[in-house]
């Protein structure tokens, strides 16, 4: 389900958005959304080592983790 402020994005950005969203879940939005912009721009410069597993998705059929 696109929320209507997003719907303006580039195809891209729109792709990104949702994986975050299946990711975070309604409450993680919710609190991201909650801090501002600031806190969405400084998760790009400083990845939890934990979430390095993540940046591939879908997960490759027959790769181990």
């Amino acid at each position: 389900m696109k929320h209507p402020v997003f719907t303006n994005l580039p195809p891209a950005q729109q792709d990104a958005l949702n994986k975050l969203m299946f990711l975070l879940g309604p409450e993680g939005v919710s609190q991201l959304a909650s801090q501002g912009p600031e806190a969405s721009s400084c998760g790009a410069a400083h990845q939890h080592p934990s979430m390095l597993h993540m940046r591939e998705y879908p997960p490759s059929a027959g790769k181990l983790p």
